[in-house]
């Protein structure tokens, strides 16, 4: 009885196994991308598209939220509300491809930083930035002059050195509380010195690709005609205008 029982077991395992549902197909996700441009709130992303034929599409995701789904393209243009990572998804029904690799619009943060009221000699009036983010004080002298972006005047405003010679020139406002992006208007040359505000500056033609960047500054500490400290958040994403 025993030699008949072993093969009767193969022949369920063989019928079991052949009556299982058919294995699920691998979709290849798209690959190198990017952010191709932002343009005040809005980015563009850009990819080289699944080698997978007859896809549905694409999905994209900020952080674990699924922020919008595409037709067979290599580009779209997203409103995120928040800044994070994104990343794309190929997909063909239920079925999802993994992961792209990912693109942040992650923000540059620096504390504890000193200007000085314009007529003390000797000491840093100047301040300005890099197209990442690097903040550097400057004397104001000839020499610094294609660096300083802001700096503290006579008067005691932030304001922009828009002097003669040609110094680089910058927009600010002071706006009524912490923000979340940079206003669109709004801007002038200079806003008085006020301890716990928060002012907006745009600086023009300031990225690499000689777009506008945008940076959101905190007073933290004022003696009056004296100096200034202050913290500030930089979106190095040319042209974005999202801080947090």
């Amino acid at each position: 009885m025993k030699r008949f029982l072993l093969p009767f077991v193969f022949i369920l395992l063989f019928i079991s196994i052949g009556c299982g549902k058919d294995a699920v197909e691998v979709i290849e996700p798209p690959t190198n991308l990017a952010i191709a441009s932002a343009d005040g709130l809005n980015i563009t992303l850009g990819w080289t598209e699944s080698s997978t034929q007859d896809i549905d599409g694409y999905i994209v995701f900020l952080d674990t939220n699924i922020i919008d789904t595409v037709g067979t393209v290599a580009q779209a243009t997203v409103t995120p509300n928040a800044l994070g990572t994104f990343t794309l998804r190929a997909y063909k029904g239920d079925n999802r491809s993994d992961a792209s690799g990912g693109v942040t619009t992650g923000v540059k943060n620096e504390t504890g930083q000193t200007i000085y009221d314009f007529d003390i000699s000797a000491q840093p009036s100047g301040y300005g930035w890099d197209e990442d983010g690097n903040g550097t004080v400057y004397n104001f002298v000839q020499e610094d002059s294609l660096v300083i972006d802001i700096y503290l005047d006579v008067a005691f405003d932030l304001a922009s050195p828009h002097t003669t010679p040609k110094w680089n020139t910058c927009e600010i406002q002071r706006v009524t509380g912490d923000v979340d992006y940079a206003p669109t208007g709004g801007y002038g040359n200079a806003e008085y010195s006020y301890e716990d505000s928060v002012y907006v500056v745009k600086l023009p033609g300031h990225g690499g690709t000689g777009e506008d960047q945008y940076l959101k500054l905190h007073l933290t500490s004022v003696f009056v005609d004296s100096c200034v400290t202050f913290e500030y958040t930089f979106q190095p994403l040319e042209g974005y205008r999202r801080f947090k």
